[in-house]
């Protein structure tokens, strides 16, 4: 076998793990990104900012066990 035999071997491997490792990542973002958006809501992400602002602001209590919220 040929060195450039062997380097064309090599390639065609590298370009099928590539092929395969870029099929596997792209089919997890897409996995992730469809979690992320079950599980975002505007109101939900609206109600959590308005707690933290208002702790913030000194309008609440911090959070704790004992207490329920504002």
């Amino acid at each position: 076998m040929s060195v450039f035999d062997k380097f064309k071997k090599g390639a065609v491997k590298a370009g099928i793990q590539a092929s395969v490792l870029f099929k596997e990542g792209s089919s997890r973002v897409q996995s992730s990104s469809q979690s992320f958006a079950q599980g975002f809501s505007l109101p939900g992400e609206a109600e959590k900012a308005a707690k933290i602002l208002a702790t913030f602001l000194g309008l609440c209590p911090p959070p704790s066990p004992r207490t329920v919220s504002c």
